[in-house]
């Protein structure tokens, strides 16, 4: 990634524990935080994939791990969290050596077997290059860096992802036949040199950058946006300062730019997520979460939050407001959903599943009280919801008191609704 001064670009690197195919939510952790300053700001279960931005190429081929004593941090909370873990290489200043791998044969054997070496010793889901960047005539040796190294990695079950700069001048040094040789593909659609809408990280530029990669051949569904948690109009700040500077904090939480500062808020955070999935991608990337806040402002709530809709395709179930059984057999409980292929309903009340997975069953017959739950299920995930049958009457309510003069009558309304009810009235 583009290292500027406190801001550091970086390169994913996510652990291989949860296997997620789309929805991602990568966060770039540098190794220049200490583990004070990841634990002081990072909501650690609101990402899918940790990305390590802390290594560096060597001109022989190897990689050299920075900071490995932070690098372990993170790898134990991806187990604590059950998250995956990528270590990536390179960036800003740390990319002089890819070119001198990439023209060499024997060393592009060299670094994709000491990638595959770091991905097995440290459980990782894959390796991320960040490669900073490749130069006109470049274009056949950057082809064959990646290559050799998705060949080495993939048969083994790792991932190979890749960050690249959301301008013209960048995608164009990737051939057609290159993305054939990654999974991911992180764009850094950031530090935006025109200002596209007045800030470097707005949602024009990512669309931008998506139809270029597109363009070059790549397919949306290797494709993840990038989301600042930083300014670069007016200074370079961290969304952490400039939230504790504001003094209208839920502005600056959810628009992008406060004080001249511009950076990624709640608003467009969520726009960028619906764009990036209706396009077919597979989520975000963020440079980097260090720059967040915990809490009720924290923007790495607002990616999970966001993501949440594209995570399960099962309906989502309404059982509507709670219900008495008094004076009846048995109420019908509607999940609110029509039977359909691919769907099955699983109803359960307090103490045991009552229907497991039917694909006829979106209704249930509750003989009794309690608090009685369907869950509707779909490609493996389920979307639940819960309602209450009391053996309480509905309090009626004639509303009034009435004055009868004019008009000489009024219609009398108990408010009371549901089957098997009798009403008897009395002056």
């Amino acid at each position: 990634m583009k290292n500027f001064g406190n801001i550091s670009a970086l390169i994913l690197v996510l652990g291989i524990i949860t296997p997620v195919c789309a929805q991602k939510i990568i966060g770039y952790i540098p190794r220049y935080r200490s583990v004070a300053q990841m634990d002081a700001s990072i909501e650690w279960d609101k990402m899918t994939d940790y990305y390590y931005f802390g290594s560096i190429p060597t001109s022989s081929g190897g990689i050299t791990i920075e900071e490995p004593t932070r690098f372990q941090h993170v790898l134990d909370k991806a187990v604590t969290y059950n998250k995956n873990v990528w270590l990536s290489v390179g960036g800003w200043g740390k990319s002089t050596n890819f070119i001198t791998i990439a023209n060499n044969q024997t060393k592009r054997e060299s670094f994709a077997a000491e990638a595959l070496s770091i991905c097995q010793t440290k459980n990782l889901k894959g390796i991320d290059i960040d490669w900073e960047f490749p130069s006109a005539g470049q274009e056949i040796a950057f082809k064959n860096f990646f290559k050799t190294l998705y060949e080495v990695l993939h048969p083994e079950g790792y991932l190979v992802s890749a960050a690249c700069g959301g301008e013209s001048g960048h995608a164009d040094k990737w051939l057609d036949e290159t993305f054939d040789y990654i999974d991911d593909l992180n764009i850094m659609s950031y530090d935006d040199p025109s200002l596209t809408d007045g800030n470097h990280s707005s949602l024009e530029f990512m669309k931008e950058s998506m139809d270029l990669y597109y363009a070059r051949g790549c397919p949306y569904e290797k494709m993840l946006g990038g989301v600042a948690f930083y300014s670069r109009c007016s200074s370079v700040k961290m969304y952490s300062d400039i939230l504790s500077a504001s003094t209208n904090k839920e502005n600056t939480y959810k628009n992008d730019i406060t004080g001249g500062m511009c950076y990624n808020g709640k608003n467009t955070i969520e726009e960028k997520i619906d764009y990036v999935m209706n396009k077919g991608g597979i989520g975000i990337l963020i440079w980097e979460v260090t720059q967040d806040v915990k809490g009720s402002y924290s923007l790495l709530n607002v990616c999970n939050d966001a993501m949440e809709k594209y995570r399960c395709s099962a309906p989502n179930p309404e059982l509507g407001e709670n219900v008495s059984i008094c004076g009846l057999s048995s109420v019908n409980l509607d999940a609110g959903v029509s039977p359909q292929p691919g769907v099955t309903f699983t109803w359960k009340d307090e103490s045991e599943t009552l229907i497991d997975k039917s694909p006829s069953a979106n209704t249930f017959s509750a003989s009794s009280v309690g608090n009685y739950f369907v869950e509707v299920w779909q490609d493996d995930c389920n979307r639940s919801d819960e309602v209450e049958v009391t053996g309480v009457l509905t309090v009626p309510d004639l509303g009034g008191p009435y004055e009868l003069c004019d008009p000489a009558s009024v219609i009398l309304d108990a408010s009371v609704v549901g089957a098997g009810k009798s009403i008897e009235w009395r002056r």
